[in-house]
């Protein structure tokens, strides 16, 4: 507040090895109608196999953006970035680092009509859908992603809702280009006993449990729940969350509970149908 127009966030998370970390900050002007901000991310993944291998994955990107809103609900956000992926042998220091660099430029259109109904139970629906092409400063070629998310939420009665989220995303790549990003399927988001699946082809997280340099340009989908991270992944995917939200207090009684964990509590039956590939579609 005392800043005004003047936004600055920032944040850090380091994991418990005290070697992986993710770091970022951001910085936002919103004088204007349109608004302007830029972005710095710093991630670091150590993956070690045994003793026979240890690799570091460094990754730095920056990002400036600028936002204009048409009204309330409707939004059209342009942005550049600039990203650097860069992976050392921490065994044979004789390897030379493996590096690549994008440089890209990104248009995103917005919509929002949700209305706030309680603590995480809102109507309307969402929309986003964005393009993307990536030109790699180190290589010859580059890559074009296509993204839609798309997101339903239905107030059925009082005590029931009906949340509904459909994703898809396609990357086509452009010249000469030795990796192409993928999406990630499984797992879902802030899961404290998250598992990795392991896969014998090729994938951003790798086969021997060693991470591909470009890891970090990969997207992870969103929930595909009932399996682990990395269950599939692709240039491209589908992906279908359906969700029944029913809020314990409206069980309970039709008034506000002195108790905020109450008052919070939700049950939810819920299914998702997905999938990623690369190639020829699967369906």
């Amino acid at each position: 507040d005392l800043m005004e127009n003047h936004l600055i966030h920032a944040g850090i998370f380091l994991a418990a090895n005290l070697k992986n970390s993710d770091l970022w900050g951001e910085y936002n002007y919103l004088a204007n109608r349109t608004d302007y901000s830029i972005r710095f991310d710093r991630k670091v993944l150590n993956q070690d196999l045994d003793y026979d291998y240890s690799q570091r994955i460094r990754f730095n990107r920056i990002e400036v953006k600028a936002l204009y809103p048409f009204n309330l609900r409707h939004k059209l956000a342009i942005s550049g970035t600039y990203s650097l992926s860069r992976a050392i042998d921490q065994i044979n220091f004789r390897t030379p680092e493996s590096v690549m660099g994008f440089a890209g430029i990104k248009s995103e259109y917005q919509f929002d009509n949700t209305l706030h109904v309680e603590e995480n139970l809102q109507e309307g629906q969402r929309v986003w859908a964005s393009a993307e092409f990536q030109k790699s400063t180190i290589q010859s070629g580059g890559y074009v992603k296509l993204k839609l998310d798309a997101r339903k939420y239905i107030s059925i009665t009082n005590w029931l809702y009906f949340f509904g989220r459909f994703s898809a995303a396609h990357n086509v790549k452009v010249g000469a280009l030795d990796v192409l990003p993928q999406t990630i399927l499984g797992g879902m988001d802030n899961w404290l006993f998250q598992t990795r699946e392991s896969r014998t082809t090729e994938n951003p997280l790798g086969t021997n449990g060693i991470a591909q340099r470009d890891v970090f340009m990969s997207d992870f989908a969103g929930n595909l729940r009932g399996f682990g991270v990395n269950k599939m992944s692709g240039n491209s995917h589908l992906l279908l969350n359906l969700e029944l939200h029913i809020p314990v207090k409206k069980l309970v009684s039709q008034d506000q509970e002195r108790s905020q964990f109450l008052n919070n509590l939700q049950l939810v039956g819920f299914t998702d149908i997905g999938s990623a590939w690369t190639g020829s579609s699967p369906f």
